[in-house]
């Protein structure tokens, strides 16, 4: 399910909530909704309020998180792949079919993520699932360096080769999605006990309704802000390509 799906059934979830709320109020005999339940039923939702806000700050910390280690794996990927450029201009001209190899997967695999003018739904995966990246340190083992200039530059362009490759096996195999989907049942279920506490204690009118829907949309707009932050290679609020776009156009800028 993906993030709007999901915070427009947090959405329908918290309202509804609130709505049976205002029904009970009522249905239930006036002894059940004197002061002394009041006090107590008002105590048990500020726990859960409670709760909920540590959790909530839990979800997005973590989802934050990950969204910046993904756009930090990608910066380095970017600068990785310019580096590995230019070593590889060092060593001459026996490494030139490596480097068109190296512009062609970047260009043609962002090439691929645009229809048109615009971005295509499949975010950040092309650019960095083309597998002549992975096979580039095996590439460049395979050059006979003539002097220990070559030799070195060699080396340092496996070393190079290797580390973008695992980053991008690293990006592939944890793209995002880390947050357990039990972890949103029993948080929404948090939320929806207080909005029928909320309700329980109102009584019907505009003002009280477009309060709880107010509350309800707020509730699935972090939910779907969580939800789009713990998912950084696609989704609306996916990373940009803008950094590997500038090392595309960097490396193939004449020497």
């Amino acid at each position: 399910m993906d993030a709007a799906a999901a915070a427009g059934l947090v959405f329908v979830t918290v309202s509804a909530a609130g709505g049976a709320g205002l029904a009970l109020h009522r249905r239930l005999p006036e002894n059940t909704l004197d002061d002394a339940s009041h006090d107590v039923v008002r105590l048990v939702a500020s726990f859960l309020a409670t709760l909920s806000a540590l959790v909530l700050g839990l979800l997005v910390a973590s989802a934050k998180t990950n969204y910046d280690e993904r756009n930090s794996q990608l910066h380095r990927i970017a600068a990785d792949v310019v580096t590995l450029d230019r070593t590889l201009a060092r060593y001459g001209d026996g490494a030139r079919q490596t480097r068109e190899v190296l512009r062609s997967a970047l260009s043609e695999a962002l090439s691929a993520r645009v229809v048109g003018d615009r971005p295509s739904e499949r975010g950040l995966t092309e650019p960095i699932r083309d597998r002549r990246l992975l096979g580039l340190a095996d590439r460049i083992q395979g050059l006979a360096a003539q002097d220990d200039a070559q030799r070195a530059a060699r080396d340092r362009a496996v070393q190079l080769a290797e580390g973008i490759a695992t980053t991008r096996v690293l990006m592939i195999q944890d793209p995002g999605g880390a947050i357990p989907t039990p972890f949103l049942v029993v948080l929404v279920s948090w939320l929806s006990a207080i909005f029928l506490s909320f309700g329980l204690f109102a009584r019907v009118n505009v003002t009280v309704g477009g309060s709880l829907l107010l509350g309800a949309m707020a509730v699935a707009s972090a939910v779907f802000l969580i939800l789009e932050l713990d998912r950084p290679l696609d989704g609306l609020m996916r990373l940009s390509t803008e950094p590997l776009r500038h090392a595309v156009e960097t490396i193939s800028s004449p020497e």
